[in-house]
């Protein structure tokens, strides 16, 4: 049985984008599946007020641990700052992993788990959306000194394969939900009210930033869908994108119609939205946009606005599948791998 795991995270934590909740809530999976976790990140400075486990609404059942680190973002410019911020806070996790130990470390960002290929320890590589155009020795580390390599898709693990055909001990898991988490006692109607939103629209939403990596995620191309539609009357286009992590369930209470925007061939192919678990999980019918084509994506959503049955049917159907894909259930696949390859060594 894996006892303990340490992870290490590079990176501003508690932070907006989608790998933090990602983090969060697996070191709460693995806590609840019996392993002691302490969760390892650098200081940065953070808009956000809250301690993650607020922020996240996580149970305080594994530790987080802040190791010094310069954060020179508001000194010198973008990438001179991110190198300052990489170098030293490898520096301290260099410290730190020379004072503890754990049954198995734990990484996902490529400066942390270079940082564990050199040091000797057994460590899990999670990878995510993984989009470069040509192999890199430290990749080719990475994953040969892994004990395990976690990817969050089948587009992710093809990619590899096509780098790193030697690489042999992926395993693919993708993302998950906690269903306790989007379970409010809010009805529809009452969020609306708490939301200051009208109680006679069928709301379409989208719950999620922006862009990534510099590059949007659709949300131009659902705007411009929601303009051609021809029964916009009846409808009203919600866009979530910059709300506490918390408020988010409430967000999706209010909304009838969850859609997730076509954000391009590349990112398609390699991602495991969380959004999309999250969508199921409050029990929404989902609209996924398979093309860039917005006047098809219209078409889509006039025909649900004329059907509600159907809405709330696809919702209770979404709400079921969500069942299957929770991060404790996650959690306990990557747990079962790490002990049959303790067994094998």
């Amino acid at each position: 049985m894996t006892k303990s795991i340490i992870y290490i995270f590079n990176g501003r934590f508690p932070t907006e984008k989608a790998h933090g909740v990602q983090i969060a809530n697996m070191c709460q999976a693995f806590a609840r599946a019996g392993v002691a976790v302490t969760l390892v990140v650098p200081y940065r400075n953070n808009a956000i007020r809250q301690d993650a486990f607020e922020y996240y609404g996580a149970k305080r059942n594994f530790k987080i641990q802040y190791v010094g680190a310069l954060d020179a973002m508001h000194i010198v410019p973008g990438k001179i700052a991110h190198a300052i911020q990489t170098l030293t806070s490898m520096i301290s996790f260099f410290w730190y992993l020379l004072m503890y130990q754990a049954d198995v470390f734990y990484a996902r960002d490529p400066a942390s788990l270079l940082l564990l290929s050199f040091l000797g320890r057994p460590y899990v590589a999670e990878l995510h959306d993984y989009r470069a155009r040509q192999p890199r020795w430290w990749m080719k580390r990475i994953l040969k000194k892994a004990k395990k390599i976690v990817v969050n898709s089948e587009g992710t693990r093809t990619l590899l394969m096509n780098h790193y055909s030697d690489i042999t001990k992926v395993l693919v898991a993708p993302n998950g939900v906690d269903l306790d988490f989007f379970d409010i006692s809010e009805t529809r109607e009452q969020a609306r009210t708490k939301l200051q939103l009208p109680q006679d629209k069928i709301i379409i939403g989208y719950v999620g930033r922006l862009e990534v990596a510099g590059r949007d995620k659709g949300v131009p191309m659902l705007q411009d869908a929601f303009e051609r539609m021809q029964l916009r009357a009846k409808a009203e286009l919600l866009l979530v994108t910059s709300v506490p992590y918390k408020q988010v369930p409430l967000y999706l209470r209010a909304i009838d119609i969850a859609v997730i925007p076509f954000p391009g061939v590349q990112h398609a192919k390699t991602t495991s939205p969380i959004k999309m678990f999250e969508y199921m999980a409050a029990g929404k019918a989902i609209v996924v946009a398979d093309s860039s084509d917005s006047q098809r994506l219209a078409e889509t959503l006039d025909a649900l606005v004329t059907d509600p049955e159907r809405i709330k049917n696809l919702g209770l159907q979404a709400r079921e599948e969500a069942k299957s894909h929770t991060w404790d259930q996650r959690a306990r696949v990557i747990i079962k791998e790490l002990v049959l390859l303790r067994n094998l060594d």
